[in-house]
């Protein structure tokens, strides 16, 4: 695997130069959609970066369709205001598409199901024994996954990024499909997409104002982490998939690429 940090690190020189645009809640790794939405603003300062992937659904129905992956989540997500960005394979080199300002609150995280089960006192034991190993791994500190931000919305404080998958069950080919390759076997993102996470998480923390050591903090999430409930199986997590014995998604990795950058 090539140095990454160094790479990004000039990455990042090279963003902040340029400046692609100032418009506060938008970011210069980011590329605007065409109908970025403008429904509700939050009420709460941006608190972090919730990761999510759309699963094998979206790029399916992108086939099917006969147009590229990026396009269809784009649509989709400026129709259903279900993120903020889409990080598609290419990642920050052309790939990442904001579809929603940052200030504005999206239908990114659903914790319906999760609140309900904290309350009942049975959160533990509603999801698998290996999911929550890994929870508990992940946050040692927190008493349950509402413990993980401020207040009693996640979507009044999270960015919301969505990641198509680039290994994926085709319907038609009833088979596992790899296109293009992840960062390494096992996992379901490219490395453009881990790298774009690095990238943004960083450029938001330093517009919002994150704390020192923000990347080792619920700052960053996935969905699985915030509502494992509906985000795990048997198995662990999988949106993104961390929190499960062999991860898809690589958050060990995108840590030390932050620190490395950050310096």
């Amino acid at each position: 695997m090539p140095e990454a940090g160094s790479r990004l690190t000039s990455v990042s020189a090279a963003a902040r130069e340029e400046g692609r645009h100032e418009t506060p809640g938008e970011s210069i790794y980011a590329s605007r959609s065409v109908n970025m939405y403008d429904k509700n603003d939050r009420t709460k300062p941006v608190f972090g970066l919730v990761v999510h992937t759309t699963g094998g659904g979206a790029p399916n129905a992108a086939k099917k369709e006969r147009i590229s992956v990026l396009e269809w989540c784009v649509a989709r997500y400026e129709r259903t205001y279900g993120c903020h960005y889409v990080n598609g394979y290419d990642g920050v080199d052309g790939d990442l598409i904001q579809v929603g300002n940052e200030y504005e609150k999206p239908h990114t995280v659903g914790m319906k199901e999760q609140n309900a089960s904290i309350r009942a006192g049975t959160w533990k034991t509603d999801i698998s024994k290996k999911t929550l190993k890994h929870w508990r791994a992940h946050w040692p500190t927190r008493a349950n996954p509402l413990k993980l931000f401020p207040g009693s919305s996640a979507n009044n404080v999270y960015v919301g990024m969505e990641c198509p998958p680039c290994v994926w069950w085709d319907r038609k080919l009833k088979r596992t499909v790899s296109s293009p390759k992840p960062m390494r076997p096992g996992l379901r993102f490219t490395e453009a997409q881990h790298d774009a996470v690095v990238l943004l998480s960083i450029d938001l923390a330093e517009r919002h104002n994150w704390p020192d050591g923000w990347w080792l903090l619920p700052r960053l999430v996935g969905h699985e982490d915030l509502s494992p409930i509906v985000r795990s199986t048997k198995t662990g997590g999988w949106d993104p998939g961390f929190l499960r014995d062999r991860p898809y998604f690589d958050w060990d990795y995108v840590k030390v690429e932050i620190e490395t950058v950050v310096g």
